[in-house]
């Protein structure tokens, strides 16, 4: 999510062209991180087209919470399990 908002701001600076090396490093890894993302939020993107969210994509702070819940239950049958 950061790397896709220093992509977007550096587009709109002169850092662009002053950088163009690293500009352009900036942009393929923020390609290769969307790509492996985009299996993962697309069902949360398809649930919240419902809702009117003002155009702020929050597919991935649900993702991020999902991955929290899941780990908190794995965490907790995984100690149910070994302190039996």
């Amino acid at each position: 999510m950061i790397l896709s908002w220093l992509a977007f701001f550096a587009a709109q600076t002169s850092f662009r062209w002053r950088y163009r090396t690293a500009y352009n490093l900036l942009i393929q890894l923020n390609d290769i991180f969307s790509r492996m993302a985009h299996p993962f939020l697309k069902p949360f993107r398809r649930f919240l087209r419902r809702f009117d969210t003002a155009g702020i994509d929050w597919s991935p702070l649900l993702l991020w919470l999902c991955i929290l819940l899941l780990r908190a239950l794995v965490e907790g049958i995984w100690g149910f399990i070994l302190f039996r």
